[in-house]
């Protein structure tokens, strides 16, 4: 199980979700045919909005935590990976 900070969690989901996107630009790029063009920005930037999306699920889960009778027993789930989040680091609110 891995274990990290909320801090670090949104930044690591902040930064890769610009990486769909950047990759969708590159192939851009280098194809001739316009619907695979628009084919693969759509795809890259509905990733991109998917991860980002995360955003709000790691709030709400170090919401559910902190409510927590027993914390230490509360995971989260991001895209599908079980992750166990550190609370005793200060967390930011984003404010």
């Amino acid at each position: 199980m891995l274990s990290i900070t909320v801090d670090s969690v949104k930044n690591i989901v902040t930064a890769s979700s610009f990486a769909p996107v950047v990759i969708g630009l590159l192939i851009f790029l280098f194809v001739a045919n316009k619907v695979v063009k628009m084919l693969v920005i759509l795809i890259a930037v509905g990733l991109g909005l998917l991860i980002y999306s995360q955003r709000s699920t790691i709030d709400e889960c170090v919401t559910r935590i902190k409510e927590s009778a027993n914390p230490s027993a509360e995971k989260c789930s991001i895209l599908g990976y079980e992750v166990s989040l550190d609370l005793k680091n200060p967390v930011s609110t984003g404010a």
